[in-house]
């Protein structure tokens, strides 16, 4: 196998024609000086720092240097060098699992053995005076590469994450940290540095990155079964240590879960296949009934009782972790799903992709095996909201990084296993939605407009100004007040209603931001100017800023972002469209604080005096990212759950509160405000908690928060969209597309609409515009006329099946049961009706229709 992937890397050395680490595909953007660290006693580090990097598509963030420990001729090698990154080992694998050190993805080869270049995240560091021309001679591969490393770091750097309207959310620093484990006592007191020099950082393009990867398969071991319950469609066995294996028509899968406890080093308790790394007390004790499994775990910190209970179509499972000690204590839990080989087919929330955070929304990890396949998910709301997961190789680990349960507490994790004999992705998301009872109807098309265009069928507008938010009047600067902005509204109101009866209007209210115009403040000119350039969403006032404005806000001091030491966490981003005088207040709600009853009112106040039929809701869940976004966390108090916890020791390093968290029963009982009063519901991100997931609610994410451009692929199939696949558990829309956006649209406006449309079809969801007037000598509203009401039956890729109509914008035979004869409509991409003739062929109740279109450059609409 070596002499394998030696000749493998000879050819690709021959390929590129000068050493790997040197490529001249190596897109360098950052350059760092040369770092000399004394061999002292084996732990004398340099740290550089380094702002956040921008994400290039197609491109691996890279970095490459020279490593060698000084003399004046060559004299071997040893592991000696460690470098951290952000707090994490550069060790031997990236989190996808694939060899980090691209330059030398073999052993290193000498004439007195062989040597891996890691040892416990170190690497093997050779002896010498750098000089690429004198390299030891006993060392037979990579004399090419003299005394360079190139490494993949893309999976521990920190890029900016841009945001809605192109806001940077976040812009994290990068710290690499070099060490010299050297100890000067090992080489007799003699001077000698670690040297690290032509430190460059930037970007190869991924299809030459890929081919100096290697994936390792983890071993799928064998397990002692303790328990076993047959089911008709597959079979569960029990590990005498509580690992679970599932099997399915000979296909097999492990179940391994482990839970972290604190110590000098962090140590985990586990139920798996052996007892390695669990404490003395953690011996699991196993129990069965018919067709339910108990297993028992008891630790220095907690106890953990687990119950299995099956059923033909899946397992539920639960774990209830009671804390039995006199202080908090964080566990980090991963749960590992282990497959013999590289699965056919993988999904985590939805899309092919190795690691995700923030996936409450569809907190799921799907993987077919050969012919079977089983789908995970989490059910309850820490899970979901803590939750991310990878993929390595043949193994997919869901893990909760951020838990701690106080001192005397209990809390119960729910989650479920879908085994299946047969289907894909799709069956299982669709057997979930079953289950989640999510299937009602939504209505539309949706808009952001007041403007009546009988072409464009619409039945829901969305009408401004926003209110207490974004919006000011011109005469005083300050937001509308209540008079002011029922003038400003009414007549909109009142064109929509005479000119088009059975409209819907709603008014708009933002969920986390409240504007205030810093004039009106005492002191105010004190406070941080607003800007769309400068401005920080997720700003820190220092304290004399914080007690300014705190006066000025006493009312909403119970629902404000603040800081530890009580400083006040602000936006000073959007407020810059308004000018420099402007100041967000980033709040949330919770039941009983000031933001939640200010949200009942302004919601009695648009439907009760200015007469709307609802409400839209911005940035509802604060918990579509990752835990650590400025917008979702108040840290002068703690939740009773939400911590940050060092990874090397396991102890709680940081206790704050998770607003998504503890809004949960405020959102619920805000939608069904609305709901009493007979209105309908449209907000901006999908249900991230089990209070909201049910409520009949028209919920969607933006498509623009990723960066697709549409014009690229107008006649191919469009790619996967995370903000889609994350609406699979909700009603299945996406906010669409302004066409102004992207290159060449006055050319191809209603393409870009249309192709948009498509791609919410290709990953199973419907579509609401955002920029939604389409030039009449540029196309046509076509297919999004005929798209709603819908009540979903099944959503799948490319065509999604309702009790009204099915959508699908790729061939196919379909089956409907009607009493009517089918209506069939086909549009092109500029959203005109084609005359195709597609006869339905009638089959006792049912109609046969046999679709047949240019695949994703056309949509169907089947009427029944």
């Amino acid at each position: 196998m070596k002499k394998v992937i030696c000749l493998f890397f000879v050819f690709q050395f021959l390929l590129f024609c000068e050493p790997v680490a040197k490529l001249k595909d190596f897109e360098v953007i950052w350059k760092g000086n040369e770092i000399r660290i004394p061999t002292v006693d084996g732990n004398t580090s340099q740290t550089v720092k380094i702002p956040a990097f921008k994400k290039e598509k197609n491109k691996i963030l890279c970095m490459r240097f020279k490593a060698y420990l000084e003399m004046e001729s060559p004299g071997g090698w040893n592991p000696y060098l460690l470098i951290e990154m952000n707090g994490k080992i550069l060790d031997e694998k990236t989190e996808k699992g694939e060899y980090r050190l691209l330059n030398r993805i073999s052993p290193l080869e000498t004439t007195i053995g062989t040597k891996e270049w890691f040892r416990n995240g170190i690497i093997l560091t050779l002896f010498g005076p750098g000089d690429d021309k004198v390299v030891d001679e006993r060392i037979i591969n990579y004399r090419e590469e003299g005394y360079w490393y190139l490494l993949n770091i893309e999976d521990v750097a920190n890029f900016i994450e841009i945001g809605a309207d192109e806001r940077i959310e976040s812009a994290k620093e990068n710290e690499i940290k070099f060490t010299n484990k050297l100890k000067s006592e090992w080489i007799g007191g003699k001077k000698m540095d670690m040297v690290i020099k032509e430190i460059e950082i930037g970007y190869l393009p991924e299809e030459i990155v890929k081919k100096f990867m290697k994936i390792s398969l983890e071993n799928y071991p064998e397990m002692k079964v303790k328990k076993e319950i047959k089911m008709k469609n597959y079979t569960l066995k029990v590990g005498e240590y509580g690992g679970i294996e599932i099997e399915i028509d000979g296909e097999k899968y492990l179940i391994l879960s482990e839970f972290s406890y604190p110590g000098e080093k962090i140590g985990y308790n586990k139920f798996s296949y052996n007892i390695e790394g669990n404490e003395k007390t953690w011996i699991p004790q196993i129990t069965s009934g018919i067709k339910e499994i108990k297993i028992k775990g008891k630790g220095k910190n907690y106890e953990i009782e687990r119950k299995i209970r099956l059923n033909e179509n899946k397992i539920e499972i639960e774990d209830k972790i009671e804390n039995i000690i006199n202080e908090d204590t964080g566990v980090i839990i991963n749960h590992k799903i282990l497959n013999p080989e590289i699965p056919s087919d993988y999904r985590i929330c939805g899309i092919k992709t190795e690691v995700l955070q923030g996936i409450a929304e569809n907190p799921s990890i799907y993987l077919l095996f050969k012919k079977t396949g089983i789908g995970f998910i989490c059910e309850d709301n820490i899970s979901r909201l803590q939750g991310e997961a990878k993929r390595k190789a043949n193994s997919f680990i869901y893990s909760i990084k951020h838990f701690a349960i106080g001192k005397g507490k209990k809390y119960t994790f729910k989650y479920s296993i879908y085994p299946q004999k047969e289907g894909n992705y799709w069956t299982f998301i669709n057997k979930v939605r079953n289950d989640w009872d999510v299937n009602y109807t939504i209505d539309g098309p949706f808009v952001f407009s007041s403007k009546i265009i009988p072409e464009r069928k619409t039945k829901i507008y969305s009408i401004g100004p926003w209110l207490d938010y974004y919006n000011v009047d011109p005469q005083t600067k300050s937001v509308y007040t209540r008079e002011k902005y029922k003038e400003s509204v009414l007549p909109q109101l009142k064109n929509i209603k005479e000119s088009q009866a059975d409209a819907k209007v709603i008014g708009k209210l933002e969920t986390n931001l409240i504007t205030i115009y810093t004039k009106d403040i005492k002191d105010g000119e004190k406070l941080p100017k607003a800007s769309r350039t400068e401005g920080k969403y997720g700003y820190i006032l220092n304290e004399e800023q914080s007690k300014i404005l705190k006066e000025y806000i006493k009312e909403w001091m119970d629902s404000v972002l603040m800081t530890e030491d009580g400083r006040l966490i602000v936006d000073t981003y959007y407020p810059g469209y308004l000018g420099p005088d402007y100041i967000d207040l980033l709040v949330y709600p919770e039941v009983g604080n000031y933001r939640f009853k200010k949200f009942i009112e302004q919601i009695d106040f648009l439907m009760n005096e200015v007469g709307m039929d609802g409400v839209y809701i911005d940035q509802y869940t604060l918990s579509w990212g990752p835990i650590g976004r400025m917008d979702r966390h108040t840290y002068e108090k703690w939740d009773g759950y939400t911590v940050d916890i060092d990874e090397k020791t396991g102890k709680i390093t940081r206790k704050y509160t998770d607003c998504g968290l503890v809004g949960a029963e405020a959102r619920k009982k805000i939608i069904e405000h609305v709901l009493s009063k007979g209105g309908i519901v449209v907000i901006n991100s999908f249900p991230s908690t089990n209070e909201e997931q049910k409520l009949h609610a028209y919920r969607f994410a933006e498509f623009e928060n990723e960066n697709i451009d549409l014009v690229s692929f107008l006649d191919k199939k469009p790619p996967e969209n995370i903000w889609c696949t994350k609406g699979h558990l909700s009603s299945p829309i996406i906010l669409g597309v302004r066409p102004q956006r992207f290159r060449d649209y006055d050319k191809y406006w209603a393409e870009i609409i249309m192709k948009a449309v498509i791609t919410g079809l290709r990953n199973g969801v419907l579509y609401y515009y955002y920029g939604s007037e389409i030039p009449k000598e540029k196309g046509e509203y076509g297919p999004i006329n005929h798209m709603f009401p819908f009540t979903p039956v099944e959503i799948n890729e490319g065509y999604l099946i309702g009790k009204e109509r099915i959508i699908t914008c790729i061939s196919k035979k379909f089956e409907v049961k009607s009493k009517t004869k089918p209506v069939i409509h086909v549009f092109d991409l500029k959203g005109k009706e084609k005359d195709v003739k597609i006869e339905p062929v009638k089959k006792g109740n049912n109609w046969i229709i046999d679709i047949k279109i240019n695949d994703w450059n056309e949509i169907s609409v089947i009427e029944f």
